[in-house]
């Protein structure tokens, strides 16, 4: 039918605003004020005009619905009929041409009919067919049902009823449409019309009738057994959702949908009628049943399919959880950030393809060596995460696995040697961050970025792949290497936590360590002076004793004299030359206020005319004029000093000086006469006047190491604290894990991970040949008890300290008996290498250790089959696979690629968890997943599905779109259960 215009440009199920219960003129009931018995004879008379504004008024009435956004699917039923649809068909196909060159929307318009069921209370159905179904066999259908009886009543033209019971009229439908002769196969979807209304079945299954009656009682019991029993029909037409209908309509759902599964009502345990009851979702399609053309669309419902017809609604109403919302609900929303497509270029294994990615489920099938884990790998290096930071620790095998497919080749060889990337190889990924389109292009000379690369002014910009997504890429093999890595594990749980905190946190404990690191620089340098104070002191003693040589008898009085005039004079000096500096200091303020200072004609020409502003320009500037002023003054108050004091001094002091100065070189004189070099006495006092003050400074070292050191221990208090917010994000991700049941338990254990820091002996003592059994001895100390350990490790650090410093000043190994660290870890249990390797303080790097504090300990326990939980090392390969899956799936807004995740589950718990993980969480986030198992794009309702498939040696792309796309359905069916056949008889087998 040419009406089916609304194509989707991307391939894959998107919500679509469906009016399932629609009448036109045509209907007996309804007519919508028009004339359409004068239309048919106009159209007899081959005038279509009237029927071609009816269509148009039809069509724009549908345009305009749902807030003028249009419906995207009408079913058109007629009470008992289908001449609407038949009349109206070639217009509808004409005005689809037209809007196929005016770009007006066309929705897609499926025949349908509104059966009336039953005897003197009728229940209406409807009956809604596919769109390639003729008009004749829909014709076909309306003679079958109702058999002898006309549909209209000859009289009046009203509609009438069957006459048979509902059972009678399901089993005359399918009758027609399946012939046992199969020569039919017509598609349709079957409803109970305005279920809860008063030609609902919802009020003729009630037991408890208004008018009472055994009768009555009797046969509504026998029709409410039928509308639980029969699953012919997909769902329901009500107007209210599930939790306002009335008490014994929800019941009668309830049993329905039970029955529709499989279950007997009756043989169910109280857990699992328990599961039905609470079930949110129903197939309850919401519809306006309209009488005129405003009508049209006023209720509707949203349903998510790919090709727009009865097949969609069908599998709609098999999947309301995934596929179904009411009006006023809306479809669920997806992540803000996902990968839209992928283009390969230029590769050994594919031909230049290009895969279209739905953000919520994707999922890529095809037989083994069809590329689906190669398409995994170039989405991984595009994004740039086929680095070692973003692997798991252990990760020899998943790099090898990389390493096959990433490496590049210089020409293709369809597989033989390894790598896949040929010198022109291009992976593009386009990707949508807040309704913004990017392009990521990755080759041989690197990754570029281009923002809006559909417009013509785009270009590419400098950003970083690593900010711009953040796309969690991970395969069966590092999903089981998380599983025995509980640091692997705590990454995780970091992955679920919001990204800006985790920035915040990691910020403050870079800035707080490059503090530490500063103050532990500035410790040292205090430390190496304090080590000077005993060469110091000694050598004062001995200048002192020099000095006592000279000064000796009657010498020593004007040595001692000159002494002490020197120092005076050296006084002198640096005064007179300090009051100097500060006069020009000053002099060189003033100058430069001056220059920088505010203008008023600065002020002019701003054309302010307000008088406190220019009155504030006066005071700024009277202020700053005297401050010059003020600065200049005593910048020629201190060189007016200068000249003063220099012209006192030859009267107040300089007489003193020159007198003792002269028997001081009538005494150097003497002692020359002597042959004893006086001069030496000069250097020894100038000597010993540098110790002193070096002393002098020498002696406060103490003070500024204690300041210093209460500094690093407030910044070590700080890390701690810093840590603890992390701790309590962690453990606020697990309490959510558990409050929505999932598969994991985790239990943080603040700083308990010892393996953390039992792996860096070599960092922090290589070289100092201390011996793994003596670490163990530390380790066990620090990690004897769950908490204090931060305290404990810098407890331990101080004691190391004391050791080391003992062993140098002593220059041999400390002894056991006066060890500090031997009184925290106990006698004899560190051996004689553990002091030797103290002796090597070279090779220590105990500031390293003081900046480090070992990360949380992660327990992980895992959901046995039995419900209960026990630790993950001892769970089952597949307990410890869905535990991981569940971390994965289970939070966390960015998308989400696995790689075949269910290599190490059995089908059981395939669609126990990870169907059910993965339905849950794709509307949050996008996932995409290649897989070997049907019940991941079946169960879980990919909402694309790419089929991987070789033809000449190459990868292809053999299909891309929705379960509810034919083509998709056999490459389902053929690729994963083996071929319809082997289906049907693997059913058969199994006797269901």
């Amino acid at each position: 039918m040419s009406l089916q215009t609304n194509q989707i440009s991307e391939s894959g199920a998107r919500w679509l605003k469906c009016d399932l219960h629609v009448h036109t003129p045509f209907d007996r009931e309804k007519r919508f004020g028009e004339n359409i018995r004068q239309a048919i004879e106009a159209f007899k008379n081959l005038d279509s005009r009237r029927l071609a504004k009816i269509a148009e008024k039809f069509l724009n009435a549908c345009r305009s619905a749902a807030d003028g956004n249009g419906l995207d699917i009408v079913a058109l039923t007629d009470h008992n009929s289908i001449d609407g649809y038949k009349y109206l068909k070639p217009e509808f196909d004409a005005l689809g041409e037209q809007a196929k060159n005016t770009g007006y929307q066309m929705p897609v318009i499926l025949p349908g009919v509104e059966f009336s069921v039953g005897g003197e209370r009728p229940i209406h159905f409807l009956s809604i067919f596919s769109s390639d179904v003729p008009v004749e066999d829909i014709q076909g259908v309306i003679n079958h049902v109702f058999g002898v009886k006309e549909p209209f009543n000859p009289n009046n033209g009203t509609p009438q009823a069957t006459g048979g019971s509902v059972g009678e009229f399901i089993d005359r439908l399918h009758e027609y449409c399946h012939p046992s002769g199969e020569e039919r196969n017509l598609q349709f979807v079957l409803l109970p019309a305005h279920a809860e209304g008063n030609r609902g079945v919802e009020r003729e299954t009630s037991v408890r009738s208004p008018s009472g009656g055994a009768m009555m009682d009797e046969m509504k019991g026998h029709l409410r057994q039928q509308v639980v029993t029969r699953r012919e029909w997909h769902g329901f037409e009500t107007a209210k959702p599930f939790d306002e209908l009335s008490g014994n309509f929800r019941n009668l759902l309830v049993r329905w949908e039970a029955a529709r599964r499989g279950d007997d009502w009756g043989k169910l345990s109280k857990d699992q009628k328990k599961r039905y009851q609470d079930q949110k979702h129903w197939p309850l399609i919401e519809c306006s049943d309209p009488h005129r053309y405003e009508a049209i669309g006023t209720r509707f419902s949203w349903l998510k399919m790919e090709v727009p017809d009865v097949e969609g609604i069908r599998l709609a109403l098999l999947d309301p959880q995934s596929r179904l919302r009411r009006m006023k609900d809306g479809p669920p929303t997806h992540a803000d950030t996902h990968l839209k497509r992928i283009t390969v270029k230029g590769t050994d294994f594919f031909e230049d393809i290009e895969i279209p990615l739905s953000p919520c489920l994707t999922t890529l099938i095809g037989g083994r060596g069809s590329g689906k884990s190669t398409i995994i790998e170039y989405l991984r290096y595009a994004t740039d995460r086929n680095r070692s930071e973003y692997l798991p620790d252990k990760s020899d095998s998943v790099s090898k696995d990389m390493q096959s497919i990433l490496s590049p080749k210089d020409k293709r060889d369809f597989g033989r040697e390894e790598g896949t990337l040929l010198p022109d190889h291009q992976i593009l990924i386009e990707v949508i961050i807040a309704e913004k389109l990017y392009q990521v292009c990755r080759s041989l000379s690197g990754i570029k970025i281009t923002r809006n690369p559909d417009q013509e002014d785009s270009h590419t910009e400098q950003l970083d792949v690593h900010s711009l997504v953040l796309p969690r890429i991970l395969s069966q093999r590092q999903i089981a290497e998380i599983a025995r890595d509980p640091a692997s594990q705590r990454r995780e749980l970091d992955a679920l936590i919001d990204n800006e905190t985790l920035r915040r946190i990691e910020d403050d404990q870079t800035r707080l360590i490059d503090k530490l690191v500063e103050y532990q620089a500035l410790r040292n340098r205090l430390n190496e002076s304090k080590a000077k104070t005993s060469t110091i002191v000694t050598e004062l003693q001995k200048v002192n004793d020099q000095i006592s040589f000279f000064e000796k008898d009657s010498n020593e009085e004007v040595l001692t004299r000159f002494g002490e005039l020197e120092q005076e004079r050296m006084w002198l000096d640096n005064a007179l030359e300090e009051v100097k500096r500060m006069a020009d200091k000053l002099a060189s303020l003033a100058e430069d206020i001056g220059e920088f200072g505010i203008e008023s004609d600065e002020l002019q020409a701003l054309e302010s005319e307000n008088t406190w502003l220019r009155s504030v320009a006066d005071r700024i500037l009277k202020a700053r004029d005297k401050t010059i002023n003020a600065l200049q003054g005593q910048s020629q108050t201190l060189e007016s000093l200068c000249k003063l004091i220099l012209s006192e001094q030859p009267k107040e002091w300089r007489p003193i000086y020159d007198q003792v100065s002269l028997k001081y070189n009538e005494l150097v004189d003497e002692m020359k006469d002597r042959g004893v070099e006086l001069t030496e006495h000069e250097k020894l006092l100038q000597r010993r006047t540098h110790l002193e003050r070096e002393n002098s400074s020498l002696q406060r070292v103490d003070q500024d190491l204690e300041q210093i050191q209460e500094k690093i221990a407030d910044v070590q208090l700080e890390l701690i604290e810093i840590h603890k917010k992390r701790l309590k994000a962690r453990k606020k991700k697990a309490q959510e894990l558990e409050e929505m049941d999932a598969d994991v338990r985790l239990d943080i254990l603040a700083f308990g991970d010892r393996n953390d820091f039992e792996v860096r002996r070599e960092q922090w003592f290589g070289g100092a040949g201390l011996q793994e059994r003596d670490w163990k001895v530390i380790c066990d100390y620090i990690f004897e008890t769950d908490d204090e350990i931060p305290f404990r490790i810098h407890k331990l650090l101080g004691a190391l300290r004391i050791d080391i410093n003992t062993s140098r000043d002593h220059g041999e190994a400390v002894k056991e008996s006066d060890s500090e660290i031997v009184s925290l870890v106990g006698k004899s249990n560190l051996t004689r290498h553990f002091f030797n390797a103290l002796l090597k303080r070279e090779n220590i790097r105990i500031d390293e250790m003081d900046c480090f504090l070992p990360d949380d300990l992660i327990r992980t326990q895992v959901r046995a089959r039995d419900g209960s939980f026990k630790t993950i090392e001892t769970g089952s390969i597949g307990e410890k696979s869905t535990a991981v899956l569940s971390l994965l799936l289970s939070a966390g807004d960015q998308p989400i690629v696995i790689d075949q995740p269910e290599d190490d589950l059995d089908n059981q718990y395939v669609y126990d968890v990870v169907v059910d993980l993965v339905r849950h969480r794709k509307f949050k986030r996008q996932i995409i997943i290649a897989t070997h198992n049907a019940n991941i794009p079946v169960n879980g309702d990919a909402e694309l599905i790419i089929v991987m498939g070789v033809e000449d040696q190459m990868g292809k792309v053999l299909g891309k779109g929705s379960i509810d796309q034919p083509k998709i359905k056999h490459f389902v069916t053929d690729i994963m259960e083996g071929s319809a056949e082997a289906f049907r008889l693997r059913r058969e087998r199994y006797g269901y």
